[in-house]
C-alpha cells in the first residue's frame, strides 16, 4: 500500500474531498494522511511516500518581504504556512517526491527564496479567475522539462482560480510552464536528476471536468510512480 500525505486545505470539507477523492481515483491502493497544525501530526510524514501540496488562501507576504501588499490579500493563514513550511523542509529532508497544486506550488517557491505576484490583475495580466467557477486557459509546457515527459504533450488546457503567481522563482527552481498570456503555471527542480521529484503546478488538477486531461491525469500518474520506491506495507 502507498501512502501518501496531504496537506488540508483548510476551506469547506468539500473542498478537502476534492483532493483525496481526486488521489484515490488514480491510486485506488492508497492510504492518504491529512496533515494539518490543528492535528499536529508533521510526525506523519515519516510514514508516506509522497506528499500532495494543497490549495487555499494566500501565503503571508511578510515571507517574502512584501508588507507594502499586505491589502492585496485574503485568506492569510500563519499557522498554515509556519506548518507547512516544516512539512516542506522535512519531505525534503527525506527526498521523498511532492506534487505541489496552487496555493501549494506558491508556498514551495517562497520556501526556496522565491516572490509572488501579489495580485496579476493588478500587473497587467488578464484575470486567471472566474465569475462562478475556475476559467480556461491554455498553457504552454517547456521542452525537455520534466513536466513535458510526465504529461507527454507541449501544450494543453488547464482550469484555472488565482489571482497571484511566481514572481521570481525560488533557488534550485525552473520555470516548467506559462500560460499564453505568460503567468508562470508550473516549476520544477532545475537539476532534477539530483532530487526527488518535485512537480508544481498553479492549475487544479483534482477538479478538472475532463479527468483524462494528460496534465491531470498524466500528472497524478507520474507522482505514483516516483513513488513506488518509498511506498511501505
Amino acid at each position: 500500500m502507498l501512502r501518501v500525505a496531504l496537506t488540508d486545505s483548510m476551506g469547506s470539507p468539500v473542498k478537502a474531498l476534492r483532493y483525496s477523492g481526486w488521489i484515490e481515483h488514480w491510486i485506488p491502493d492508497v492510504e492518504i494522511h491529512l496533515l494539518s497544525y490543528g492535528r499536529d501530526n508533521l510526525a506523519d510524514l515519516e510514514q508516506c511516500g509522497g506528499l500532495v501540496l494543497s490549495g487555499g488562501g494566500d501565503i503571508d507576504p511578510l515571507l517574502y518581504n512584501r508588507s507594502d501588499v499586505l491589502s492585496m490579500v485574503s485568506e492569510v493563514d500563519k499557522k498554515r504556512d509556519a506548518f507547512e513550511s516544516r512539512v516542506i523542509e522535512a519531505a525534503l529532508r527525506r527526498s521523498i517526491p511532492v506534487l505541489g497544486i496552487c496555493r501549494g506550488m506558491q508556498l514551495f517557491n517562497v520556501f526556496q527564496g522565491g516572490t509572488l505576484v501579489p495580485d496579476i490583475e493588478a500587473a497587467g495580466h488578464p484575470s486567471h479567475r472566474g465569475d462562478k467557477g475556475d476559467r480556461r486557459h491554455g498553457v504552454e509546457i517547456v521542452p525537455g522539462s520534466s513536466l513535458h515527459t510526465a504529461c507527454g504533450v507541449a501544450s494543453g488546457e488547464v482550469n484555472s482560480s488565482h489571482h497571484q503567481a511566481i514572481e521570481r522563482v525560488g533557488h534550485g527552481l525552473r520555470v516548467a510552464a506559462r500560460s499564453i498570456d505568460g503567468v508562470i503555471e508550473a516549476v520544477e527542480w532545475e537539476d532534477a536528476p539530483s532530487h526527488a521529484p518535485v512537480q508544481l503546478v498553479q492549475w487544479h488538477p483534482e477538479r478538472m471536468d475532463d479527468m483524462e486531461n494528460p496534465l491531470a491525469k498524466k500528472l497524478i500518474l507520474y507522482f505514483t510512480s516516483t513513488s513506488q520506491h518509498t511506498i511501505t506495507t
